[in-house]
């Protein structure tokens, strides 16, 4: 009787430990697609605020006489917000004293 009581619970222990393995791994593999999502996402808004730059500076250049490189580095709002004044007809001044206002 004793020795049927710790196979069973061998068995049972066995399982356990099967389950445990699983969820652990379960775990793990979502984990990783999480963190790779969170990658993909963080990729795609730096190739949209890239793109957005590379906007900008292409109607800076058309409008403005004065060097872009105050420009470099903002954020995608940032960019959206000067196309924006650009396309209002923003005065140099007023866009220079924008980007100034966000450092």
């Amino acid at each position: 009787m004793v020795d049927m009581r710790n196979e069973y619970l061998r068995d049972a222990y066995g399982q356990v430990l099967m389950v445990k393995d699983y969820l652990e791994r379960s775990t793990e593999q979502m984990e990783g697609e999480i963190r790779g999502e969170k990658k993909g996402i963080k990729k795609e808004q730096e190739k949209h605020r890239q793109d957005y730059y590379q906007r900008v500076l292409k109607r800076f250049k058309m409008n403005y006489d004065e060097d872009p490189m105050f420009l470099k580095d903002l954020s995608l709002e940032a960019y959206e917000q000067i196309y924006e004044m650009m396309f209002d007809g923003a005065s140099i001044d007023e866009i220079k004293d924008y980007v100034n206002s966000l450092k």
